[in-house]
Order: C-alpha cells, then structure tokens, then sequence
C-alpha cells in the first residue's frame, strides 16, 4: 500500500513538473512574427495615409497632408484617453467627434473622384450604421 501510494504522489509530482515547465516555456518564448507581415492594434498614421493612397490614388502632396491630419488625431486621441475626468459616455462623444472631424478635413483634401471613393469606403466599414449606437438601449420589458 505504501509503494503505491509513493508512486501515485511521484506520477502527479512529475506531472506536475512537466506541466509548469511547458507553461514557463511558453511564456517566456514569443510566437514567431505571423507571416505576410500582417499586424495585430491599428495602424499608425504613415500606414493610414499610404493605404488611403493607394485606395484613393493620391497625389504625394495629399498623402503628406492626410498623414499630418491622421497624426493630430491620434495625439489628441491619446489626450482623451488620458483624461480620467470624464465619462465613458463623454469619452465615446468625443472620441467620435474627433474622428469625425479628421474625415472632414481629409474629404476637403480630395478632389470630386476620391470623394465618391471615400464615401464608398466609409459605407463598408463595419460598425454599426450612423446615429445607431449612440442611444441607450430600450428599457426591458
């Protein structure tokens, strides 16, 4: 009876072991980068603009000036989210008026043909369509 039960605590001691040991190695080895060179978080400003010029063929001028647009919103972006003296209602207002705002400044950058692209663009993105989300939800019933 004793040699089995030292052989039961021995098997879940090496169990044991051999678990933690996996578990450590694998925190402490990053996974290899994905391939393709596909990233994980948003884009930063210059990866913005270089993909809006692609997608709406603008000219090095535009693609310059929509970068500087796309870097003041994320500084400012990054000032909101730093303020911990308001809501996360008022957060959200803000944070989607600042957005706003940037497209505007970006659509007055385009020329007829790049508008109708970037309206297109817009009206795939997903998320919930315009003024939905901003209600609260219906009171149960």
């Amino acid at each position: 009876m004793r040699k089995l039960l030292c052989g039961i605590a021995l098997g879940a001691f090496l169990a044991l072991t051999a678990n933690l040991a996996s578990a450590q190695s694998s925190e402490t080895t990053p996974p290899p980068p994905p391939p393709g060179g596909w990233h994980h978080g948003p884009m930063n400003p210059a990866m913005q603009a270089a993909h809006l010029a692609k997608r709406l063929g603008l000219t090095p001028e535009q693609q310059t000036q929509v970068e500087a647009l796309l870097t003041s919103q994320q500084t400012e972006q990054k000032a909101l989210e730093a303020n911990t003296s308001i809501t996360h209602q008022q957060f959200m207002a803000q944070s989607k008026a600042l957005h706003e705002q940037t497209e505007t400044k970006i659509e007055a950058l385009l020329n007829d043909t790049q508008k109708a692209q970037f309206a297109e663009m817009k009206a795939h993105r997903p998320g919930p369509p315009p003024g939905e989300g901003d209600a609260p939800p219906p009171p149960p019933q």
